[in-house]
């Protein structure tokens, strides 16, 4: 049988990207009993503090926060992620193969760093490949896998959301994996000044998750975009469980 291995998977160009854009989703996932997994394009080795073994252990930790089942690693090069390198592309293809993940989401291509906007067209490509028979990578008993819905999550960018993940029963969580990278975030060692180790990084982090809370009547909200549209077998159904329209219209319905 073609059964997907993990009901959800994000993939992260680097350690700590999956946890500060999409913490949220992956520990309410578990919380429901849903399979999830963590993909890391490359091991942050061109991160100005830390090391490759720190930020390792790191990534445990945050996984563990996050209840994540595992976590796997493509081992492309940081700082140098190519959506054009066919090499890349097939290490890609072959994890992707590997984690079989029912829905899969993945960086939005606009994005403040070169890796992020690269590994979403990587990832656009890779995808596709995964799926098709007569593509070969990754070797013998990888068979080919189409995920059934491809996601994508912004970062430092304003982007309209296709739709936006009440996460605020698990703030507390989502936070506790940021502060799991502590060379990253500043909070352990020494190192040069980064955008990342910034006093004002976690206060940013949430202060956007408060914004998209907001916008659908709740505390904190992570937020995700579909380029294809989203099929809905029944309108009234949907909306009947999706109260944002009331809530934040005729709150005194609730």
């Amino acid at each position: 049988m073609n059964q997907p291995n993990f009901d959800l998977a994000v993939v992260s160009p680097h350690p700590d990207d999956a946890e500060m854009w999409c913490g949220g989703l992956l520990a309410k996932m578990a919380a429901l009993g849903r399979s999830t997994a963590i993909v890391d394009l490359s091991e942050g080795e061109l991160g100005s503090r830390g090391s490759v073994q720190l930020r390792a252990k790191e990534a445990a930790q945050a996984s563990a926060e996050l209840s994540v089942k595992q976590r796997f690693q493509a081992g492309l090069p940081d700082g140098r992620i190519n959506p054009a390198d066919e090499e890349q592309v097939d290490k890609v293809v072959a994890v992707l193969r590997e984690v079989r993940a029912e829905v899969l989401v993945v960086p939005y291509e606009q994005e403040r760093h070169p890796d992020h906007s690269a590994a979403s067209r990587l990832l656009r490509r890779a995808v596709f490949l995964a799926g098709l028979v007569k593509f070969k990578a990754g070797g013998v008993g990888l068979r080919p896998w189409a995920t059934k819905q491809l996601l994508f999550y912004p970062m430092r960018v304003q982007a309209a959301p296709t739709f936006i993940v009440d996460t605020s029963e698990f703030q507390t969580q989502k936070l506790a994996a940021i502060k799991a990278y502590g060379t990253q975030f500043g909070l352990v060692g020494n190192g040069p000044a980064t955008l990342l180790s910034s006093e004002l990084s976690l206060q940013s982090i949430e202060t956007r998750d408060r914004f998209f809370g907001a916008m659908i009547g709740v505390s904190h909200g992570e937020p995700y975009l579909a380029l294809s549209p989203l099929r809905v077998a029944d309108p009234v159904d949907f909306f009947r469980n999706n109260s944002t329209f009331s809530a934040l219209l005729f709150p005194e319905r609730i």
